[in-house]
């Protein structure tokens, strides 16, 4: 039966090992669990997966293949020590899966471009503050520069270790906040500065209107609507519209409430706009 010796322990779910002589990582639930050091690992079914140097003559640059394997287990390294729990095994496989392509593209000189950046900075501004630490000592140690892009995917990997917090919220937040962004830009013509400290604040409220209805909660604390009934009343298609997108997606029925602190958020996003 085939077996690796055991280089490095990255995590319970990933090692570094040894097949004659030539490093891989190998990925499987609890397969780190308890290892040490010249341990073995035997061929079984807790081996699910390895990363392995791709041969020379499969590649053009023997160099930056060599480059790779320890690229990719310094990342795993980086990300497993940043995070409050460890990822899952299937996280773990999507991550590892993720920062092989990643190599591939800075190496190859290709950008992956992603429309959300600044979505991803505002809703997530403490875990992104972590990724460009990471892609800070990635630098340190390798001398390759991670580009903005693929920082802003590694800290969606982040705030998932931080929170477990599942794929498919995470997916309906960025959802919402793609349909509602084109809207304002195409059918009512608003220029967003998403940049700006407005733009962070309206997508962070959209966030926290789908946490709160997902969480089944009542905004109760807010009773506004007379007071800016009149003030926000141009404003009422707009947010209409935006509450059509809410409704549909999350399959509810948004609350006066929370009409009103949408409007508010729309006029400030508008007079900037304007301004």
């Amino acid at each position: 039966m085939q077996c690796y010796k055991v280089i490095k322990v990255i995590n319970n779910s990933s090692v570094i090992a040894s097949d004659k002589g030539e490093e891989i990582i190998l990925l499987g639930k609890g397969i780190g669990f308890q290892k040490k050091e010249n341990d073995v690992i035997y061929e079984s079914t807790e081996i699910e997966k390895k990363y392995q140097l791709i041969k020379a003559e499969n590649y053009n640059s023997n160099e930056k293949d060599k480059r790779m394997l320890p690229f990719i287990a310094l990342v795993i390294e980086l990300m497993d020590k940043a995070t409050n729990n460890e990822f899952s095994y299937t996280t773990m496989k999507s991550l590892t899966d993720h920062i092989a392509a990643m190599y591939l593209r800075i190496v190859n000189n290709e950008n992956l471009e992603n429309p959300f950046h600044y979505e991803i900075k505002a809703l997530y501004a403490k875990d992104y503050e972590i990724g460009l630490q990471i892609g800070e000592e990635i630098y340190k140690r390798t001398g390759i520069r991670v580009p903005e892009s693929e920082l802003d995917f590694l800290t969606l990997y982040v705030h998932n270790g931080n929170t477990n917090e599942a794929k498919a919220k995470m997916d309906l937040i960025h959802s919402v906040i793609y349909q509602v962004s084109a809207l304002l830009e195409d059918k009512y013509n608003i220029r967003l500065h998403k940049d700006s400290l407005d733009y962070s604040r309206f997508i962070l409220h959209l966030r926290f209107v789908v946490e709160r209805i997902m969480r089944r909660e009542n905004n109760a604390d807010i009773n506004l609507k007379d007071l800016v009934k009149d003030k926000f009343a141009k404003y009422e298609a707009v947010c209409s519209d935006i509450v059509l997108i809410l409704e549909e997606e999350l399959n509810t029925t948004i609350t006066d409430d929370e009409r009103v602190y949408l409007l508010m958020h729309i006029a400030r996003l508008k007079s900037m706009a304007c301004g």
